[in-house]
């Protein structure tokens, strides 16, 4: 199975504790929709890339429980957001780092 239970951090020290993980939330929704949390880095990006090979655009990535991301990391979102996903609820920090991303580009 490529994607985790459902649950829920309920504190910043509990998200930031937590390894990688991505929830398929998409059973009943259209589009399709990923829940990813914990710390992303360049482990963790290669198990979510991995994870979305066959992605569809339009698909959105839940980034609400995402405590880090490295460079690594913003490279895989960055990824799937120039194949179509649309980035959900990042933190203040991590969508001004995305947006640094882009402009570089």
């Amino acid at each position: 199975e490529r994607f985790g239970k459902h649950w829920h951090a309920t504190s910043f020290e509990e998200l930031n504790a937590i390894p990688f993980r991505i929830s398929d939330e998409s059973p009943a929704r259209t589009p399709a929709t990923y829940r990813l949390a914990g710390r992303l880095d360049g482990d963790a990006a290669e198990v979510l890339r991995d994870a979305c090979v066959g992605i569809a655009a339009g698909a959105i990535i839940d980034l609400v429980e995402v405590s880090y991301a490295d460079d690594a990391g913003l490279r895989a979102l960055g990824e799937l957001r120039a194949r179509g996903a649309v980035l959900h609820g990042s933190r203040p920090y991590l969508t001004l780092l995305l947006q640094e991303g882009t402009s570089e580009r």
